[in-house]
């Protein structure tokens, strides 16, 4: 790897780091519900990962997005039930808890 890409990548390291460090402190300072801070949270991320894409890929990063498939798109599927589903408690505080109680066979059953 030459020294200008290295110095690059050290960069955009640092710059994402940052950037969604910081977007949970905003967040967590917005007075709203666990639903709406874990969209601005998921949002904050879309940026971060977007302004990567862009800067990595510049005119291609559209169809570098599009030409990741199904297997893409699974992968963005269960990074954003990973952010809904396992996020501290939220859903379960919203009222969206699904649990399975040892020895039952059924959801919610209790």
């Amino acid at each position: 790897m030459n020294r200008d890409m290295r110095r690059l990548a050290i960069l955009l390291m640092i710059t994402s780091s940052v950037v969604i460090s910081f977007s949970g402190l905003i967040v967590r300072m917005l007075d709203v519900g666990p639903l709406v801070m874990n969209f601005y949270r998921a949002a904050f991320l879309m940026g971060a990962v977007v302004t990567l894409l862009f800067v990595r890929y510049r005119a291609a990063a559209v169809v570098r997005v599009i030409g990741v498939g199904w297997p893409g798109v699974a992968a963005g599927v269960m990074l954003a039930g990973a952010g809904v589903l396992n996020d501290g408690g939220a859903c379960s505080r919203a009222g969206f808890s699904v649990w399975i109680r040892p020895g039952s066979n059924r959801a919610g059953a209790g």
